[in-house]
């Protein structure tokens, strides 16, 4: 009995022993510490499969040292080509000025395909994409030499067996879907499998078609007895977008049936579960092929891998629908099971088990003992000596036994470190995901999630403003001083703006220059003095790097329930009336009223059209000449932008431009418009003796564009126009309030060769300190003075300075909107040298101009 005893004690410590040096084993893991990986997520940190790839991927690259950094694209939230530039700009931005990284991991399809679309931002580098549903898209992207992953296979085949086995009187199937890139990939799988079963009749229901309310209707007019199988409901056909468990709560409120899913983590919402989706997995074996590729082996050598499926069913749920009964296979895993006592305490019955038995047997022992002593002397010395000597066993497993204890201490006390460990990097993560890195203060996400929580309360409660602010001219700023001043009147800006939050006002920035700031009141006069108390917080000056600047703060305000009862709704209107504050002269607050929305559909209805018109090659070009009154010829022409739409008619070339400015798209149809006067340049030259100047008008918006050099030497050179036969009119907007940037740009045109003409002048500034540095040989006086210069003296008197003044600095003089003869008559005598009106010609089609300049020159 004692050598049974000291056997099963000694097996116990042998087992401790091996886990203790497994436990030191694995802390000896390649040192990778110099390693750094970036993982860029398709989504933002908010969405339901961003943890799990995360704690999969940390669960490999903590154990060897590896840094792990992340990027959020958002693309299910806003799926928008403004987003996606602004990510790529943000990007490449880090990826140029920070630290290198040496590899990159992208999640699901929308990361992939944006690795895809510019490889150039990672070039060298190690690309592992996981979690992609495009099957085709993973299989072309792998065969680039740098790049593997993990695909996201479904398993239908699993789901379906279980679901048969759950529903046993089931005969038809339906999925539920919707228009994103998921579900749209996930539906061809499940079509792809339909065709696999004759026996059940495979039906889907798809949002792409649908709005929810039309989906809700559907799918009360399903069977109890349907296998109803989710596969995702984010986006219906309007481009309304919910939340997973918003999704999940649209299906569930209307079925009275189990739904099933393909993903892990859909479980615990209400749906019954499936052979799902390990996001977990996918995260570890992207981490493990990373590490593969730090320790030496070939990306190349890394074949596609597809992620686990788990057999994982909600037990609540099947309770709800009383499906206990039904006998699965061993290895599903069920969530929410009541726990057996039994089995969570086995452990220590056993243990006490063993002891009481080993009392037990020890007792008997000590009976036999005392027995047999009364039997024999001798016998009772031999069991003594057999007793000492067990004793000195007992001594010896003693002190194995304190060796052993001291080895769990030291255990325990590196598990403690690894706890303390766990719970700072637990509250790191809180503050990525809900403090602005830049001023601490609360960010976007943070901001809504108190806003939406506001909102739950009853709606007689529910009394608050919201407040959207941003600083004025901030991006002339950051454009005179650079992006580190800039950040710096960020965080100055959040440090006063903090110095008002309280239970009743909280503050967060939402971005750039914006900040946010709900407050818990709708009556105006609480609200003005509130705003009144903003505005005094910027009468001190920011004194910042030697530098003192006055700045003022636009505001626009909306107000719960008067402007809406719905997060976004009230973001988005408060959002406009900060817009028409701008818009109305700055330094103001304005509270949101209906027409601020008619009119901004308005405006981006107008701009659809801009850029289908654009787009469908609407625009054409008039050309008004020029007549040059000594040589009595025509010596050149404008070029004029024209629109007659189909939708619109004649729009106003004034409205275009500026709607194409506020949009961006200015830069596309600049480089169109010089283009086509290069183009109408150079035939006219061609067949001309003498030279024929092409005027284009230039915004400043083209010319502070990074491409704008490099685009007009590019059009010159295929156009093969001479730039001597080409002029820029400029304002005097654009050419006096120049940084020395745009100074530099405007002696490159010049070095070209393309001449420089000051347009519109007496409307601008018209200051002599400017007039003096002028950068241009040709001066066009604005119709403004020349309607009025036959009956206008002053009129008269100041065409005749302008013309005098601007020959005593050697400028052609070019006078505008010219329409009779009277006009042309007191030009003449003035010496101005050009006319261009009316008068003389109206803007052409590009053939009549064309014919009417060669005509005059013939």
């Amino acid at each position: 009995m004692k050598k049974k005893l000291f056997s099963l004690t000694l097996i116990l410590i042998v087992m401790l022993s091996y886990n203790i040096s497994s436990f030191g084993d694995r802390s000896d893991a390649m040192d990778l510490s110099s390693k750094k990986v970036l993982f860029i997520s398709s989504y933002s940190p908010s969405y339901e499969t961003f943890f799990y790839q995360v704690d999969g991927l940390k669960s490999i690259l903590d154990a060897n040292n590896v840094v792990l950094d992340i990027e959020f694209m958002d693309s299910k939230r806003f799926h928008t080509k403004e987003n996606y530039d602004n990510f790529y700009q943000s990007l490449k931005y880090k990826l140029e000025n920070g630290e290198k990284y040496d590899s990159i991991i992208v999640g699901d399809d929308n990361a992939l395909i944006f690795v895809k679309e510019n490889e150039e931002l990672f070039v060298g580098q190690p690309i592992i994409f996981l979690g992609v549903n495009d099957i085709t898209l993973a299989e072309m992207m792998s065969m680039n030499s740098n790049m593997t992953g993990i695909v996201e296979s479904v398993s239908f085949d699993g789901t379906f067996e279980l679901a048969k086995q759950l529903q046993p009187n089931a005969n038809r199937v339906v999925a539920l879907t919707d228009c994103t890139t998921t579900g749209q990939a996930v539906l061809d799988s499940y079509k792809s499998y339909s065709h696999l079963i004759d026996d059940f009749l495979f039906e889907t229901i798809d949002l792409s078609d649908l709005t929810f309310e039309e989906f809700s209707d559907e799918l009360s007019k399903l069977s109890p007895d349907d296998i109803v199988i989710l596969l995702a409901v984010h986006r219906d056909v309007t481009g309304r977008t919910v939340t997973f468990s918003e999704g999940v709560s649209v299906v569930t409120d209307v079925l009275d049936q189990p739904v099933y899913t393909l993903y892990e983590f859909g479980l615990g919402t209400g749906l019954v579960g499936g052979e799902v989706v390990s996001y977990f997995d996918q995260g570890q074996k992207a981490g493990e092929i990373v590490i593969d590729i730090f320790n030496g082996e070939s990306i190349e050598s890394i074949k596609l891998v597809e992620n686990r499926h788990i057999r994982m069913l909600d037990y609540f749920v099947i309770e709800e629908y009383n499906l206990c009964d039904v006998e699965l296979s061993d290895d599903v895993i069920y969530i929410n099971t009541k726990e057996n006592m039994l089995v969570k305490y086995f452990p220590y019955i056993l243990i006490s088990l063993v002891i009481i038995v080993s009392q037990y047997m020890l007792i008997f022992y000590l009976y036999r003992n005392i027995k047999f002593r009364k039997g024999a002397e001798e016998e009772l010395l031999k069991k003594k000596q057999d007793l000492i000597i067990s004793n000195d066993e007992l001594k010896m497993l003693n002190e194995e036994m304190f060796a052993s204890n001291e080895e769990l201490r030291v255990s325990n006390e590196k598990l403690s470190d690894a706890v303390l460990m766990i719970e700072e990097q637990n509250r790191e993560i809180y503050d990525l995901i809900y403090l602005d890195d830049l001023t601490k203060l609360k960010n976007r996400k943070a901001i809504f999630d108190l806003i939406d929580d506001w909102l739950k309360a009853p709606l007689d409660e529910c009394s608050y403003a919201i407040l959207f602010l941003d600083v004025d001219n901030f991006k002339l700023i950051n454009d005179t001083f650079g992006h580190d001043y800039g950040d710096k009147i960020i965080v100055e800006t959040g440090k006063r703006l903090s110095s008002l939050e309280s239970k009743d006002a909280k503050i967060g920035r939402f971005g750039g220059d914006e900040f946010l700031i709900i407050h818990k009141s709708r009556n105006v006069d609480t609200i003005s003095d509130f705003l009144s108390k903003l505005e005094s917080l910027f009468n001190e000056p920011f004194s910042i790097d030697n530098r003192s600047l006055f700045l003022t703060i636009s505001i626009g305000v909306a107000i719960c329930p008067i402007h809406g009862n719905a997060t976004k709704e009230l973001v988005k209107k408060a959002d406009m009336a900060l817009y028409e504050a701008k818009k109305s002269g700055k330094n103001r607050f304005i509270i949101y009223d209906q027409n601020m929305i008619e009119t901004l559909e308005d405006k981006v209805l107008f701009q659809s059209h801009v850029r289908k018109a654009f787009n469908n090659r609407e625009f054409y070009m008039n050309y008004q000449p020029y007549f040059d009154i000594k040589k009595e010829c025509f010596t050149g022409a404008e070029a004029l932008i024209r629109w007659n739409s189909v939708e619109l008619g004649f729009v106003s070339p004034l409205k275009l431009i500026q709607a194409s400015e506020e949009m961006g798209l200015i830069v596309d149809i600049g480089r169109w418009v010089i283009e086509n006067a290069c183009l109408f340049s150079k035939n006219i030259n061609d067949r001309n003796e003498e030279s024929i100047v092409i005027s284009i008008n230039i915004s400043s918006v083209q010319m502070l564009h990074p491409s704008f050099i490099s685009d007009l030497e590019e059009i010159i050179h295929r156009t093969e126009v001479n730039p001597k036969n080409i002029c820029f009119e400029m304002t005097e907007t654009t050419l006096f309030e120049f940084t020395d940037g745009n100074e530099l740009i405007i002696d490159r045109i010049r070095s070209m060769g393309v001449e420089i003409a000051l347009d519109d002048f007496g409307t601008g500034y018209s200051s002599l300190s400017y007039f003096k540095d002028i950068p241009a040989s040709i001066l066009k006086i604005d119709k403004v003075f020349i309607d009025n210069i036959t009956s206008n003296k002053f009129d008269r008197y100041t065409a005749q300075m302008i013309v005098n003044l601007a020959h005593y600095k050697n400028l052609l003089v070019i006078a505008e909107g010219v329409e009779d003869q009277e006009q042309a008559e007191m030009l003449k005598q003035m010496e101005c040298d050009i006319i261009q009106g009316y008068y003389y010609s109206k803007p052409l089609v590009t053939s009549e101009a064309q014919k009417l300049l060669l005509n005059e020159n013939e």
